[in-house]
């Protein structure tokens, strides 16, 4: 999805929960980080700034580091001037950091593709061509979506809007945008992992609806700073199960292939 550096603010997201992802960068062997627990100080002033926010949207937006969840993202990307829409479907447990995503991508003209990432007990594994391997691109997947209510949370400032029905919940709607001066500020007084994933991302726009005490839906837009070009990229975002025990297992230790996955196979979007 985006072309920043994703890894960076999957960690620093999930060190103000106290959770950890595997540390991540696109095709490398997989290893595991554990990343320390944001200071207190740092707890008190997110906590300062989100109270800001309705109490329906706090509490929606705080679910994310309590609850399971699964989702979905329909994403529309274009990057050059190739009209890229795959589909994402993924889940996330933040009890433990375990998570995993399945990518059915298409676009440009090509035959669809399909892959699958899975994140365990800070351990990745992606199939790939139809294969599994080492690597992972489920951190990415996953803290991309995650990063985006960590930054509600941070800057705040959303304005009411008409309310949606959203698989039978009638769920409350708010929108917001950051700008590249926000975003710069956001990275200036966090960490350098935040700092390095937010590089490059210009504007950032969304909807966000809750409802029956978790989020139902976010829709982004972003424009990403990319190979001297801009590039837009809308995610539709679904969450229909919370609360539901996720069992997410490595694959069979048979099917894993050793060594790098082969050029030309499913990449992280």
């Amino acid at each position: 999805m985006w072309r920043s550096r994703a890894r960076g603010l999957t960690l620093a997201l999930l060190a103000l929960s106290g959770l950890t992802l595997a540390a991540f960068s696109p095709w490398s062997h997989a290893s595991a980080q554990r990343v320390p627990t944001t200071h207190p100080k740092a707890r008190v002033a997110e906590h300062a700034v989100a109270q800001r926010l309705p109490n329906a949207l706090t509490s929606g937006l705080a679910t994310f580091t309590t609850t399971p969840v699964r989702f979905t993202i329909r994403v529309n990307d274009r990057a050059g001037g190739v009209d890229h829409r795959p589909m994402v479907y993924g889940a996330w447990d933040p009890s433990n950091g375990d998570g995993e995503v399945a990518v059915i991508a298409a676009g440009g003209g090509m035959e669809s593709t399909y892959g699958a990432s899975r994140v365990v007990n800070h351990h990745s594994w992606s199939l790939i061509s139809g294969h599994w391997y080492r690597v992972g691109f489920a951190q990415q997947e996953i803290g991309q979506v995650l990063a985006v209510i960590w930054a509600i949370r941070q800057l705040g400032a959303v304005q009411a809007i008409a309310s949606m029905n959203v698989a039978g919940t009638m769920c409350s709607g708010y929108a917001g945008q950051f700008s590249q001066t926000q975003l710069q500020s956001l990275v200036r007084k966090n960490s350098g992992e935040l700092g390095g994933a937010l590089v490059g991302v210009r504007r950032l726009r969304y909807r966000i609806y809750v409802g029956g005490g978790h989020a139902c839906a976010l829709d982004v837009r972003t424009v990403i700073a990319s190979d001297r070009a801009l590039n837009r990229t809308d995610w539709a975002i679904r969450f229909p199960v919370w609360g539901t025990p996720l069992a997410i297992r490595p694959p069979v230790p048979a099917s894993v292939l050793p060594g790098p996955p082969p050029a030309g196979g499913l990449l992280p979007l």
